[in-house]
């Protein structure tokens, strides 16, 4: 959902920006806090690791210029709890040419998109499918490490879910009529998939992943439309 929320966000942040004061602002807002945030909390933390496993030099500064020397977790500089970071400042910078060409000259996809959400709310669910390829195709050979490093599963599965929540503030008041015509049954359908995703790996099917991850991404947005349409109740 943070990559989702962070998309609907990019919409508003771009605003009327062009290229390189949306790509510099970008930088400012999530390069320095990841920045400095590395070098004065992640380090640190770090060193305490090496400490407990021994490997730690006597001085916190030795320590600290290892760092320049080695990868983690001799002397990485590691994203640690911060890991979302640098992957929200990649997606951002990658992403903006589209979102430029989005605000100025509309989609076609898009557009169709909203013309079903005004047909049926449930037509949300199309935000499955670019997730959906992610999870088939890259999940098996390319593990979650949240290392930055070699995670192209995660990489594509957070784009995705930050290209719809984009995707969701373009199309402004149809998507959150959508989220509230779902209301009623947002809770139920949520918690539908949720016990038969249980219930599936708890099975004697529970190998097989082509089902597995179809009920896995229909609970994550399942869940996430729930908590929207019941959010919009303090509107």
């Amino acid at each position: 959902m943070l990559f989702m929320i962070s998309g609907m966000g990019s919409y508003y942040a771009l605003g009327k920006r062009n290229l390189w004061q949306y790509a510099s602002e970008r930088l400012l807002r999530i390069g320095v806090p990841l920045l400095i945030g590395i070098l004065l909390i992640t380090r640190p933390q770090i060193y305490i690791e090496h400490l407990d496993k021994g490997i730690a030099e006597a001085s916190f500064w030795k320590d600290y210029l290892l760092s320049f020397q080695h990868r983690y977790p001799e002397g990485f500089f590691a994203f640690n709890h911060l890991w979302f970071l640098p992957y929200l400042l990649l997606m951002s910078l990658f992403t903006t040419p589209l979102f430029l060409r989005w605000r100025k000259k509309g989609s076609r996809i898009l557009s169709a998109w909203e013309n079903l959400l005004n047909k049926s709310p449930y037509f949300l669910f199309l935000a499955a499918l670019p997730v959906l390829l992610f999870e088939w195709s890259l999940k098996p050979y390319f593990p979650v490490n949240y290392a930055f490093n070699d995670d192209w599963y995660s990489m594509g599965f957070y784009t995705s879910m930050f290209i719809a929540g984009f995707g969701f503030s373009w199309m402004g008041t149809s998507f959150w009529k959508a989220i509230e015509q779902m209301r009623k049954y947002s809770f139920p359908l949520a918690l539908f998939f949720f016990l038969t995703l249980s219930a599936l790996r708890l099975s004697p099917l529970k190998d097989l992943v082509v089902l597995d991850s179809l009920l896995h991404v229909l609970n994550l947005w399942s869940w996430i439309f729930c908590f929207f349409s019941w959010a919009t109740l303090s509107k």
